[in-house]
């Protein structure tokens, strides 16, 4: 029995010229009905945000040729997500993609991600969305970005967006983060993690003479690896060099036991008289 066709919305916050998302659209187009609605510009690091300097015109993009259906968007890559849903496609599709994104989205730093806050946003119109990146050395150079072998990440994004259309994973699995090293083939081990509490990127203080100047916010690297602890996502595709595949929910609320904090708060607040 042949498998059933999917219809695919596929979107990447580098915008809709990145290799990357071309990438993945060649590889998710050969699954069924693929429509790609990505940002007209670069919006990295918009986490799941509404831009209001957005004015979300919508343009057919005919540069790439192949079996899917593209326009470029004036808006964030969640703002994308409504523009596909809303507006764009014939029906509600199977699942939505956001990626291949240009350099690891691991760690407490994800909500930061336009690549994860794009996935997140669909999530909640109750679509399975996965949410794909691959490690580059850096990712806001457009060499390297051009430059960077999308393949190994390419097979990995087609195999997860089958698994996780196929509905099978629980209800609150409702985004699968995988994480790409750089140097991922084929055979590249994947596994199971979880979200460092370390953050992979650290933000600079802005360098300027007076507060009045303009200071642009910058980031670097984490220089120290090791600190990322076993069985964490960055933990996993940095040290170890496998794929990282961690299962996100909307639900952030803390795991604790909340009757416990209940009790916890009534009782401050009693013997403080606040």
């Amino acid at each position: 029995m042949s498998k059933k066709e999917l219809t695919i919305l596929l979107t990447n916050d580098d915008g809709i010229h990145s290799p990357g998302l071309w990438a993945a659209a060649q590889i998710l187009s050969e699954l069924g009905n693929l429509w790609i609605a990505a940002p007209d510009d670069q919006y990295t690091s918009a986490g799941r945000s509404h831009s209001l300097r957005a004015e979300g015109s919508i343009r057919p993009w005919t540069e790439k040729k192949g079996n899917f259906t593209a326009f470029a968007v004036d808006g964030a890559p969640a703002q994308c997500i409504h523009h596909g849903l809303l507006e764009i496609l014939p029906c509600q599709p199977d699942l939505v993609v956001s990626g291949i994104n240009s350099g690891s989205n691991v760690s407490v730093d994800i909500t930061r991600s336009g690549t994860v806050g794009a996935a997140l946003e669909a999530a909640n119109y109750g679509i399975p969305a996965l949410a794909i990146s691959l490690e580059t050395n850096d990712p806001l150079d457009t060499k390297d970005l051009n430059e960077q072998d999308y393949r190994g990440a390419a097979y990995f994004c087609r195999l997860f967006a089958e698994i996780l259309a196929e509905g099978s994973l629980g209800e609150d699995v409702q985004v699968l983060k995988v994480e790409v090293p750089g140097n991922a083939v084929h055979s590249t081990p994947w596994e199971i993690s979880r979200l460092s509490k370390k953050s992979l990127y650290i933000v600079k203080t802005a360098e300027r003479s007076n507060l009045s100047n303009p200071g642009k916010l910058n980031w670097k690297i984490q220089p120290d690896f090791s600190l990322f602890k076993e069985g964490t996502d960055a933990h996993t595709v940095f040290i170890k060099e496998h794929i990282a595949v961690t299962p996100l929910s909307l639900d952030m609320t803390s795991r604790v036991d909340l009757t416990e904090l209940e009790k916890k708060l009534v009782h401050r607040i009693l013997n403080n008289n606040l």
